[in-house]
């Protein structure tokens, strides 16, 4: 313990911690304090600040891999659970909680032994998953709001620890917000209204910082409409002064981002002034470059002192709050130490995780299976069985355990893994591998055999059957590689997966790898191959960096019997042959028709299926896998599906034939125990889906549409055929649901009694689930909106429970863009229960007292944004703080509208009791030469403008001119952004104009931009 006669104030954990902040803020100098605007903080000897860093993960467990180039060392082997996707499956807050108390402990024991210099943790991931495509879903706990927040706000309480003051480890929500697109990241506009932003995007992160108490939040690398998430103002306006979150990081290398990527600014010092004063306290960039930014703009006067102080209160407040300035041993969590990381009591929690989150999909009387029947009646099948698939984010277990070695614990089986083998041509010319594992040039007798993976129509993995390795492109030529392909990685796995191929096939064939074919394939990044001299398969960019001389390619030639490694000229592959010699399809089949029970395992990998970085372009099945399963079930009808995924697939065959399916999420460590635990009976399966799985994407709009309400997804507005509901899942046994109570108590909730039954034969968990639909609402309201769950647990046969629900009432409100707040409504709400969003049992109608929605008062403004409905337009920034609808293009005709508008009769009136003859709208925008607007009252034209034909009233406008883009998909606002804003008059027919709340429609043609308007 410090001597407390030495310590300065900082360290005295008895004063307040607002004291301790002011005495670092008045002793830190300005050289000090711009050396924390980083993520990395530096040694300050003479306070005792220690260097720390911000930013670690922690998505499913410690990721402490140490495998990066800024971060090589031996790895730290941590407690890993499912994929978060797979914990929001289990709907269980109880069991969450506690892997993020494991989480948060092992974060703390790696620290205590200095293998982390981190206890800020930038996790969970709690970003909307409404739409199947996107690359991260794997990530994130769901589509629905109110579900993330309940489940990732329960590991955010673990992670955090039950402490009043101290925290364990800092949770960190990422990415604020509507981050939901891979492509273009970095630089593309979500376009986001009031009403999906308030109800929908804005949701998770409230209830997780107000309810649950998250410490920090990281900003997304998207813009929202046109203005990058780190420089948002809702950052101060919603997340820190609204909501009370404490610390705000950017995501990595945003600072430069903004300027390079978004080119939203000129310079790094106009990027971090502005993200200063947006509210973020910690850059996650180059150290040196962020402290250069913040003093160029210091010195230029864009930030001032303040800017700077409060940062700098907000990053050590959450540090004061993590015990690193404690020097009386006040911090309960000091104690905790590297004897506490990888316990069996940690590891028995990841598979009591892993077994909650498997989701029963199908059974048609086939599960659980009766070992003592079945125990020498079982094979396994599938390219997924003998496999643990490792993510981006996840750390590394000190043991895992795959689904063949579950399922080895009970019985023994024989295993065949379906996969085709082939031999390879190079144009003609058999692949082999040298004594470096090279893929080389060589004849028939020593060509390599290689298993082909196919995981969809264009990606595929090859894996050498000599050493059991995949291949994998050595193309970091500028770090010394030298382009060549080599059998040498375990597994697929990297920022740029190079050991993914793809087909591209000029004829758009849909190719297999179930036969022999020929076809173009390329490197993961689209190179071309070429054999070099010495006969070294190779890709473009290796003759490039070197300058070798390269030929077009000799297909034509392959004729000619040189099979060996004669090569006398680098010459460009034009097609890979692949010769099949083994039928792993026909083995697979074979080996089914010998046992009553086939197990297969198939799904996505998580590296290669999608990925950070990386979106689907569908959802179909893996089309190898799919003909993989179809074989086995003509083989065998009791084939037993195994679905390990983190993404939705449409599986609609499987969901028609197969008897039995599971399907659990990658990334456990008991990944195989749990299955085999389920499949025997050990546990009962009683996961709910906690995303929609479409049929198909036909009905869907694309993947950059943010608004779910307009363009229907997730369970609460598409009312489509799905495939499985949210919230779906089945168990093995039979729950009854009884009987039902909704009444209002205490005129701030709604409490739900609901009865349910165990009819059936097994001890189970249920998941009741409540649902409210707004009858006869005034705007579009969700279909139905789940509003409280509760994951019942150990349901014996033959067993009652009465379960207690609470609906708190203010969360029934929703966003009204004519009173521009959430209001709640008047009128009639069907309390719904069942076991999943389609799936309903019982319901109940309670009247709650309200508001009816008001009008838009005419002579006020009224913020085009607040829109009802909308067609051809999106939105992006305008000036003085409002967003603007700004028309598609300049040819496609466009509508805005407004209902309950409101003239009061009085305003058609002079003071003299006459007639006024002359109103007009006054609207403030941006609009080209040649643009049209039309004024429409309940579909009747009240007045027209066209630019060129009608004087204009200037306006002063702000001035903001961005970096000029030409390289970019952009939407056309976004070339001088903030620029030509000008107050426009269109004088209305008011005898037109009806003297009652009536529909305001705008109809736009050409390049129009409209923030705001009014009568007068």
């Amino acid at each position: 313990m410090t001597d407390k006669r030495t310590i300065n104030p900082l360290w005295d954990s008895e004063l307040d911690i607002e004291k301790r902040l002011d005495f670092l803020i008045e002793n830190l100098t300005l050289d000090e304090k711009i050396s924390c605007m980083s993520n990395a903080n530096p040694d300050i000897e003479r306070l005792g600040i220690k260097a720390f860093n911000i930013g670690g993960e922690g998505a499913h467990g410690v990721q402490a891999r140490h495998d990066q180039s800024w971060d090589l060392s031996g790895p730290d082997y941590t407690t890993i659970f499912p994929n978060p996707i797979g914990m929001s499956r289990s709907w269980d807050r109880e069991l969450i909680k506690k892997a993020g108390k494991v989480t948060g402990t092992e974060t703390r024991g790696l620290f205590a032994e200095g293998r982390s210099g981190c206890l800020s943790v930038w996790a969970p991931t709690v970003d909307m998953e409404r739409d199947p495509r996107w690359g991260r879903n794997e990530e994130a706990y769901g589509e629905d709001a109110y579900l993330t927040g309940e489940l990732a706000g329960a590991y955010v309480e673990g992670m955090q620890g039950d402490d009043d003051f101290y925290l364990m480890c800092a949770a960190t929500l990422k990415h604020f917000y509507a981050n939901n697109v891979e492509e273009d990241r970095t630089f593309v506009s979500s376009g986001v209204d009031p009403r999906n932003k308030r109800e929908y995007y804005h949701e998770p992160f409230r209830r997780i910082i107000m309810e649950h108490g998250a410490e920090a939040i990281m900003t997304a690398y998207n813009e929202i409409n046109g203005v990058p998430c780190m420089l948002m103002p809702d950052i101060k306006n919603y997340a820190k002064n609204k909501w009370g979150l404490h610390h705000v990081v950017t995501d990595g290398g945003d600072v430069f981002q903004t300027v390079n990527q978004h080119e939203y600014f000129g310079t790094d010092a106009q990027t971090v002034a502005a993200g200063l004063k947006a509210g973020i306290d910690s850059f996650s960039d180059n150290t040196a470059k962020v402290e250069a930014a913040v003093r160029e703009a210091y010195e230029l006067g864009l930030i001032d002192i303040k800017d700077i102080d409060e940062a700098i209160r907000n990053r050590f407040g959450t540090m004061i709050r993590l015990g690193l300035f404690d020097a009386y041993g006040d911090n309960p969590y000091s104690h905790i130490t590297i004897n506490d990381v990888g316990t069996k009591e940690n590891q028995k929690t990841a598979l009591e995780m892993g077994q909650n989150s498997i989701v029963l999909l199908e059974n048609k009387g086939i599960l659980p299976l009766d070992l003592s029947k079945a125990k020498d009646d079982i094979c396994v099948l599938g390219p997924l069985a003998d496999v643990w698939q490792l993510d981006w984010y996840s750390g590394l277990p000190p043991y895992c355990v795959t689904g063949l070695e579950g399922i080895e614990k009970y019985a023994d089986v024989p295993f065949e893994k379906g996969l085709c083998e082939f031999k390879i041509k190079a144009d003609g010319k058999y692949l082999g591998l040298d004594e470096s594992e090279r893929l080389i040039v060589t004849d028939s007798m020593n060509a390599e055999i290689f298993r082909i993976e196919q995981w969809d129509k264009k990606q595929f993995t090859i894996r050498s059957s000599t050493n059991g390795k995949l291949l994998s492109v050595r193309d970091d030529i500028e770090g010394g590689e030298s382009g060549d392909i080599c059998a040498c990685k375990d597994r697929a796995f990297g920022w740029f997966v190079k050991e993914a191929f793809k087909i591209k096939d000029s004829e758009n064939k849909e190719i297999i790898f179930d036969k022999t074919f020929s076809g173009k394939v390329t490197s993961w990044n689209d190179e071309s191959f070429y054999i070099d001299k010495n006969g070294v398969l190779k890709v473009e960019s290796a003759f490039e960096k070197s300058g070798a001389e390269k030929t077009e390619d000799r297909s034509k030639d392959s004729s000619s019997g040189n099979e060996g490694r004669d090569i006398s000229e680098t010459v460009k592959v034009s097609n890979l042959q692949f010769e099949i010699v083994a039928d792993g399809i026909e083995s697979a089949a074979e080996l089914a028709k010998k046992v009553k029970y086939p197990i297969l395992f198939i799904g996505g990998d998580p590296m290669v299926t999608c990925k950070e970085d990386v979106d689907r372009d569908d959802i179909d099945f893996p089309i190898y896998q799919q003909k993989l399963l179809e074989a086995v079930y003509e083989a065998n009808e009791n084939v037993i599906v195994v679905l390990v995924s983190n993404v939705a697939f449409d599986i609609s065959w499987a969901k028609e034939h197969v008897k039995a399916m599971i399907l659990s999420a990658s990334g456990c460590m008991e990944l195989g125990t749990a299955i085999a635990d389920t499949l025997f009976g050990k546990v009962s399966p009683a996961g709910r889906l906690s995303t929609t799985w479409y049929k198909d994407i036909d009905k869907l709009p694309p993947k950059e549409d943010y608004d779910i309400i307009a363009h229907p997804r997730t369970y609460a507005y598409y009312d489509g055929e799905v495939l499985y509901p949210f919230g779906y899942g089945k168990t093995y046994s039979e729950i009854k649901y009884l009987d039902m109570r909704a009444a209002i108590k205490d005129y701030t909730k709604i409490e739900v009694c609901v009865s349910i039954e165990n009819t059936g034969e097994y001890v189970t968990d249920e998941v009741v689930q409540v649902y409210v639909t707004k009858k006869e609402s005034k705007v579009v309201r969700a279909i139905k909106k789940l509003e409280a769950f509760e994951r019942v647990k150990n349901l014996r046969p033959g067993e009652k429970r009465d379960i207690v629900l609470q609906i708190k009432i203010k969360d029934l409100k929703y966003y009204d863009v004519v009173e521009e707040r959430c209001i709640l409504e008047d009128g009639d709400y069907i309390i719904q229960v069942g076991s999943s969003s389609r799936d309903i049992y019982l319901s109940r109608t309670v009247n709650i007292k309200g508001i009816s929605r008001g009008a838009r008062e005419a002579w006020q403004t009224i913020k085009a944004d607040h829109y009802d409905s909308y067609k051809n337009v999106y939105l992006h920034e305008g000036i003085n703080g409002f967003d603007a609808v700004c028309t598609q293009d300049n040819e496609t005709e466009c509508d805005v509208s407004y209902r309950d508008v409101l003239l009061k009769e009085a305003v058609f009136l002079r003071n003299d009791g006459t007639d006024m003859k002359e109103i007009t709208l006054e609207i403030l925008a941006s609009i080209d030469d040649g643009g049209v607007v039309e004024v429409l009252a309940d579909d009747n034209v009240i007045g027209k403008f066209v630019k060129g034909q009608m004087k204009i009233k200037d306006m002063h406008s702000e001035i903001g001119q961005a970096a000029f883009r030409t390289d970019k998909k952009m939407p056309w606002a976004a070339f001088g952004r903030k620029t030509g804003f000008k107050k426009y008059n269109i004088t209305v027919d008011t005898d037109k104009i009806p003297h009652k709340k009536f529909e305001l429609k705008l109809r736009l043609k050409g390049y129009i931009r409209i923030c705001a308007f009014k009568f007068v």
